[in-house]
């Protein structure tokens, strides 16, 4: 994705974003995201129980991907806790436009593309911003609804090394 189309989306999306302080630094989040931009604004962390257990099996020489970035935070936490490279992969726009934002100036590849076990493409759901609701849950859409991504294989990337995935 092009820097213009992170700024347009983000643009789009002023009214219903703002930033909020985390354990790894500030962070845009939505308003109306009822989980995990929610936990962000409330606690400063989401889920970094587990990042930490991830984090005993990586070191500066590791690579992370992290596939299904939403906004970020897995990334940003994994990548400051092990100073590992992290690649991430979020398919739907507006949480890619975000997570661009997040990880700006960080040791972080980001793809707008889902993962699947062959490259394609697929229709995913996409959500309404000024709604409250889980925005993190996406789905597969059979009809004309939702927005066309692609999709990668990582046996595909051809990678040097990868030494763990949160999925």
């Amino acid at each position: 994705c092009k820097d213009n189309d992170i700024n347009e989306v983000l643009e789009e999306l002023k009214p219903y974003i703002g930033l909020t302080d985390t354990n790894v630094g500030e962070m845009l989040v939505y308003k109306n995201d009822t989980i995990v931009s929610s936990s962000l604004a409330l606690y400063g962390e989401y889920s970094y129980i587990e990042l930490e257990i991830i984090a005993r099996w990586l070191d500066q020489s590791s690579l992370h991907l992290d596939i299904g970035t939403n906004i970020g935070y897995h990334a940003l936490a994994i990548n400051k806790i092990t100073q590992c490279d992290v690649m991430g992969f979020e398919p739907q726009m507006n949480h890619f436009a975000i997570a661009a934002y997040n990880t700006k100036d960080k040791n972080i590849q980001l793809n707008r593309a889902a993962v699947g076990k062959s490259t394609g493409t697929i229709r995913i759901s996409d959500f309404v911003p000024s709604t409250m609701g889980n925005y993190g849950e996406m789905h597969i859409t059979e009809d004309d609804t939702g927005s066309e991504v692609p999709v990668v294989a990582v046996d595909d990337l051809n990678l040097e090394r990868c030494s763990s995935m949160k999925i």
